[in-house]
């Protein structure tokens, strides 16, 4: 993948999160990276994504080194390097600071999978790391604590996303923000009931593998996938 489009998905889901609420202002980061050059671009540090041109976005290398831009990277940079350095399957990282997400991780309670929305984004469970300063140790934390998941919570922070593209993980940053409301109310109104662990499992895979257009095959003549 060119640097250049890899500047404009980054810029793309940055201007679309502050947007739609899951950041404000110069809040929050957003990484892409092209999985045959290993090259990662990503947001740079405090600066409005609606004033940002895609020549702001920066492009540096798995250590965080700038490889090419004349901007200084989001101060999150080597969190997002240490989680691709240790899931291969991650091509996109959305770092949010939505409402209702950011309030679990304040009050250090982990969104659990209280509908199939969350089990298909996230897994069984949207758990919460610790409050790290060092961010190559908080990367480790994320790492470790996100196994098998797609997002975690970052305790009086926000909300990590990984996906297979940074549309995936935009995508899952937004529903586990719209499943934390959900959880938010219920919590209100009685205790909410949590999908049984293998039922989310089970959701899981089968988004990941079923879901959608994965494997769908064209009927020669037809015009049908």
């Amino acid at each position: 993948m060119l640097a250049d489009e890899l500047r404009n998905t980054v810029l793309h889901y940055a201007r679309w999160a502050q947007k739609v609420g899951l950041i404000v202002w110069t809040q929050g980061n957003f990484s892409a990276r092209d999985p045959q050059s290993g090259l990662i671009a990503i947001t740079p540090s405090g600066m409005d994504r609606d004033k940002c041109q895609p020549g702001d976005v920066v492009i540096v290398d798995l250590a965080g080194n700038i490889v090419d831009g004349g901007r200084k990277p989001s101060s999150e940079v080597l969190l997002h390097c240490t989680v691709y350095a240790h899931r291969e399957d991650v091509n996109g990282i959305a770092h949010t600071h939505s409402v209702y997400a950011t309030a679990f991780a304040v009050v250090g309670r982990g969104i659990p999978a209280i509908t199939s929305q969350l089990a298909e984004a996230a897994g069984d469970l949207v758990p919460v790391v610790p409050n790290i300063r060092d961010r190559t140790e908080l990367g480790n934390a994320v790492v470790e604590t996100m196994a098998g998941r797609s997002a975690c919570l970052l305790a009086n922070h926000g909300l990590i996303a990984v996906g297979r593209t940074l549309e995936a993980a935009f995508s899952t940053a937004w529903q586990v923000e719209d499943v934390a409301h959900v959880y938010a109310v219920a919590l209100q109104v009685g205790e909410p009931k949590t999908l049984p662990h293998e039922d989310a499992l089970r959701i899981r895979e089968f988004f990941l593998t079923q879901y959608g257009q994965q494997g769908a095959k064209k009927v020669s003549g037809k015009g049908v996938y």
